[in-house]
């Protein structure tokens, strides 16, 4: 969907939109300035110092990555089934089920099965001492010894007093350790009998196999994500006028990525100690989403810059086109984000709560990519270009 809609929107930004505004060329609407979002008599901005206040920003970054970095390192990230395995089970009942009685019916479940599985471990290793005597007895009178017979093996420990059991959309949402289709069966048998008929929209259960599978993909889509965001602004840029380097506007990119990927993850350390948060792959998903957005809002940013290089002389310092540049794609860039902010607000106090902390890792990620775009981006290539400069002089 993500994918989707990016085609789209690259579609109707580069063919609908320039139809309709050819279709204005010669009509009473495009000399009005105001429909245009213009005024015929309005003043030139004076920039604001945002590359003069670098250490400001950069200070107060630092310490809120500080922190997010500390929690991250301290209490780690809460992981879900996606990357540890587990089951998940969501239930509706035709009947009044409370919460409590749904986590007692589960433990007495769990209980039952367990004490199950014990018995027929027990009848299981009487008949393998059997066959493995039998075994033996055979292999003493044979030339040729034969195979022991193969060991079955032990049945899966159920344990649903650790069972989470959260409310969501007019049922519950069960999550517990990995467990077999045959004992998932047998739950669903033992509630149709405590609470009568219920619905499951829907179970997935994953192997630990699987949930580090999914931590490892994870792990290398968000690099190759970084690398060829890296490597797309160094070839974006390649012919940038004066002499700044173009692998430099791709670092700061990524400089600035990395800020929001910490900060988001660090808010996500915290709510998990706090509130029990896990992540799942919806939440990497939020990560690459967020990495869109910031270095799409960055490279806007850039090239206004680059464009500026083109148009000034030779006496203007780059502390000041960046100014020029940022202040003219301030307003394009809080705007963006405030109508981005209106949908994603929308689905958070409005929608379902499976994917209430989905929306809030992009609604952070939002946020923190406007503010990375403007205030960490370009100060840090600025920073970056202006040292560069002076230690070529020495």
């Amino acid at each position: 969907n993500l994918a989707a809609g990016i085609l789209v929107s690259m579609f109707t930004a580069i063919t609908i939109t320039k139809t309709f505004l050819k279709t204005l060329v010669g009509t009473s609407f495009a000399k009005n300035y105001f429909l245009l979002g213009a005024k015929p008599e309005k003043k030139e901005r004076k920039p604001f110092k945002i590359i003069e206040n670098t250490k400001l920003w950069f200070a107060f970054s630092g310490v809120v990555i500080a922190v997010c970095v500390v929690a991250v390192l301290s209490f780690g990230l809460k992981l879900g089934i996606d990357f540890t395995g587990g089951t998940l089970m969501q239930i509706k009942f035709e009947n009044e089920v409370t919460r409590e009685e749904l986590k007692a019916t589960l433990e007495e479940i769990g209980a039952n099965i367990s004490e199950k599985n014990t018995d027929t471990e027990v009848e299981a290793g009487i008949i393998q001492t059997a066959h493995a005597q039998e075994a033996q007895e055979v292999e003493a009178t044979m030339e040729n010894p034969v195979t022991q017979p193969e060991i079955i093996p032990a049945s899966e420990e159920i344990d649903l007093s650790s069972a989470q059991v959260i409310w969501s959309d007019g049922g519950y949402i069960i999550k517990t350790k990995y467990m077999s289709n045959e004992t998932h069966d047998e739950i669903i048998r033992r509630l149709k009998e405590k609470f009568g008929e219920l619905e499951e929209p829907r179970f997935t259960t994953v192997g630990p196999t699987v949930g580090e599978t999914m931590k490892y993909k994870a792990t290398l889509a968000l690099i190759i994500a970084l690398a060829a965001i890296v490597l797309y602004i160094a070839f974006a840029f390649r012919k940038i006028p004066r002499n700044v380097s173009p692998w430099r506007f791709g670092i700061s990119a990524i400089i600035a990525l990395t800020h929001d990927v910490l900060f988001v993850i660090g808010v996500y350390a915290i709510l998990g100690v706090v509130l029990g948060v896990e992540i799942d792959a919806l939440f990497i998903t939020a990560l690459l989403t967020i990495l869109g957005f910031s270095v799409h809002d960055t490279i806007v940013v850039f090239d206004r810059l680059r464009e500026n290089l083109k148009n000034m002389g030779r006496e203007t310092t780059f502390t000041d086109v960046a100014n020029q540049a940022l202040t003219q794609t301030m307003a394009r860039s809080i705007n963006t984000s405030i109508s981005t902010l209106f949908t994603l607000l929308a689905l958070l106090l409005l929608g379902s709560i499976s994917i209430f902390y989905f929306v809030l890792a992009l609604v952070l990620g939002t946020i923190v990519g406007t503010y990375s775009s403007i205030f960490i981006a370009s100060p840090v290539l600025v920073w970056w270009n202006t040292r560069a400069e002076k230690q070529k002089e020495h």
